[in-house]
């Protein structure tokens, strides 16, 4: 948990290399696990460099003798590092769980792997390099290809590549047998005989074209020409301006016409306007009586005591009715005192 909290175990683990030739391996320098590496890596791979760098791997002096490989082996420009020892007692293998050894392995500049003890065994330096196997040949395994697999490869591309360049050569020959069969290549100067007579026609028709082209625009020249002289707009414009003099001296006397006629009405709609203007009945002696905004047709129409307004010629007056009679006119002489004046 302390060194999983420093970021020990989650910091970015280094992809596995491609062509990994230099090989350093960290092991007792008398123990099994260093044949099991070397076997396998001599026949996985024969031609890899392997770099020894021995160190105590049980025991309390173990820490400290694999930092110190540790460090050589990352100062060395190897391609990768295997920490490998072979199995023993979960007391053998202590010496792994070091918080020091899993702190320098989290930040190895060179690619890592541990094969620690057996299939079941684990240890922080496992989680903590790039690559955990189960074992030391395991280890080996992983940090080596399998020069079988490897020939296969090869092999597989080698005859790709064979498929591949007669598929070029078939290409390649068709297309010289294409070339020889041409005419041009076969006879470059009899081609090119052909090819000036096939111009030199092909320009002959051309020219004839060309002539016949020029003499058919002209005839259609020559014709547009005539049939734009035929339809020529000067005679027209001509008779429009004198048909367009007589529509405006026309225009002249509608309009004298139209306001002489216009005046003559207003002249007769005015007298007829006063001869009914009420102000002239009013003028002979007449007057309108108004209640409330309303005239006042009838006696009925009226109570005694109401205020009226009785419009003159000259003006209008404000009375009180005294009294109304039925049958009698308003305006006889014995009945001007029923009307009081009020200013």
């Amino acid at each position: 948990k302390k060194l999983e909290a420093e970021g020990i175990f989650s910091l970015n683990k280094r992809p596995k290399p491609r062509g990994i030739q230099k090989i350093g391996i960290i092991t007792a320098k008398e123990g099994a696990a260093l044949q099991d590496v070397r076997r396998t890596i001599a026949s996985r791979w024969p031609m890899a460099e392997l770099f020894l760098f021995p160190a105590t791997v049980q025991g309390k002096q173990a820490p400290a003798s694999i930092l110190k490989a540790l460090d050589q082996a990352d100062d060395a420009g190897l391609d990768a590092i295997l920490l490998v020892r072979g199995g023993g007692s979960f007391e053998d293998l202590f010496c792994f769980n070091d918080e020091n050894i899993a702190r320098r392995l989290a930040h190895m500049k060179t690619y890592t792997v541990t094969g620690v003890g057996h299939e079941v065994d684990t240890t922080l330096a496992d989680f903590a390099a790039d690559q955990r196997t189960a074992t030391p040949t395991a280890a080996a395994q992983w940090i080596t290809p399998d020069q079988k697999e490897v020939w296969q490869w090869f092999e597989q591309k080698r005859a790709q590549l064979i498929q591949s360049m007669n598929a070029r050569m078939d290409q390649a020959a068709a297309r010289l047998l294409q070339y020889q069969s041409n005419p041009y290549l076969a006879d470059p100067l009899s081609w090119a005989q052909k090819k000036e007579l096939e111009l030199a026609a092909v320009s002959t028709r051309l020219k004839s074209a060309q002539a016949s082209f020029a003499a058919a625009q002209q005839n259609r020249l020559a014709s547009l020409r005539l049939q734009l002289n035929r339809q020529s707009p000067q005679a027209r414009i001509q008779v429009e301006l004198v048909r367009l003099g007589q529509l405006d001296q026309m225009l002249g006397q509608s309009m004298q016409e139209f306001a002489r006629g216009q005046r003559d009405r207003l002249c007769r709609n005015a007298s007829l306007l006063d001869a009914y203007s009420p102000l002239k009945v009013l003028s002979r002696g007449y007057a309108l009586v108004s209640a409330e905004g309303q005239l006042v047709y009838s006696t009925a129409d009226i109570q005694a005591g109401a205020l009226v307004d009785v419009r003159l010629h000259d003006g209008t007056l404000e009375a009180q009715v005294l009294k109304t009679n039925q049958g009698r006119s308003v305006t006889g002489k014995n009945d001007r005192h029923d009307v009081q004046e009020e200013q």
